[in-house]
């Protein structure tokens, strides 16, 4: 029984390396450097945008459901405030920078990253945050 198990692993690994295509583009994978980084997020149905308030360029940041259920919740509750979509809100969070071919609507921006931990969300963005609308 233990040898018929390991022959039939062993043959599933072979048909599923077969198909393992070494031409296309890598996809985004994550890098071993997190950051903790302080800024204003604006999410909607196709935007997940971060500005750093040291006016870095803005890039494409998202995350699990988890982790983004509190910025998700405090950006639609400011947004039905303001009768307004994309309401900007502040965010204190850990994130993980992504390398490699960035799709869809990230391929827009000059780098993604990956949200890992949110530390605080807040509908009011502190004074001392300045974010330049030129930094995309």
């Amino acid at each position: 029984m233990k040898k018929q198990f390991v022959f039939l692993s062993s043959l599933l690994f072979i048909s599923l390396s077969g198909c393992m295509n070494n031409n296309e583009p890598p996809s985004l994978s994550i890098k071993n450097d997190n950051k903790i980084v302080k800024g204003i997020y604006i999410w909607g149905a196709e935007t997940r945008e971060f500005s750093s308030c040291d006016s870095s360029p803005t890039i494409w940041v998202e995350g699990d459901d988890k982790v983004m259920s509190s910025i998700v919740s405090t950006a639609i509750a400011k947004s039905e405030k303001a009768g307004v979509p994309l309401q900007p809100v502040y965010v204190e969070m850990d994130i993980q920078m992504l390398k490699g071919e960035r799709d869809g609507f990230a391929e827009n921006y000059p780098a993604a990253a990956d949200i890992i931990k949110v530390y605080s969300v807040s509908e009011n963005i502190p004074s001392n945050c300045h974010i330049s609308t030129e930094n995309k």
